[in-house]
């Protein structure tokens, strides 16, 4: 249990050591979900969409209000046929839709739906967003494709209680 000990440390610490950080925030829910602790990554978006600052170079980049639409679908409060709508005329801008696909990936896989998460991790791929959503979904498709029995921590976790996030500020 020590390795995922370690690895639920990090995915926490993202959000622990930049609390009103999106970038932070959602990757550390993401990785919590792909972790099979998606309760705690709700917990997480919750308690931390409202403090969450809004990046000036993310916004130069994407339609008005997007990464707060992002955190809503992160939540399950948006589809994806939403956030088309809401793109607009954006909507076909390929390197809009790594963080979505990336961001349903994760929760797909921590559902333990593999399908669906290999189809996101796909369309992610082919964002090519040069960032590193697509290099991470590259990864997750190759390993989901070589070893259908990937990732094994997800057939053996059973439901732990959910352990709150700090309050916004806190050491």
């Amino acid at each position: 249990m020590g390795e995922m000990d370690e690895a639920l440390g990090l995915a926490r610490s993202m959000a622990e050591s930049m609390p009103t950080s999106f970038r932070a925030v959602t990757s550390s829910a993401a990785m919590l979900r792909i972790l099979g602790r998606p309760e705690e990554a709700q917990a997480l978006l919750t308690a931390r969409a409202d403090g969450i600052e809004p990046s000036a170079s993310f916004q130069a980049l994407t339609p008005a209000n997007w990464q707060q639409e992002l955190i809503a679908f992160s939540l399950g409060r948006r589809t994806l046929a939403e956030l088309q709508q809401v793109a607009g005329p954006s909507r076909d801008e390929k390197l809009l839709w790594s963080a979505p696909h990336f961001l349903e990936g994760a929760a797909a896989l921590g559902q333990r739906r593999r399908e669906a998460a290999l189809e996101a991790f796909r369309d992610c791929e082919q964002t090519y967003d040069y960032i590193d959503y697509d290099y991470l979904a590259r990864v997750f498709v190759r390993k989901l494709e070589e070893d259908p029995a990937w990732p094994h921590w997800l057939r053996t976790t059973t439901t732990l209680p959910v352990q709150p996030p700090p309050p916004a500020g806190s050491p």
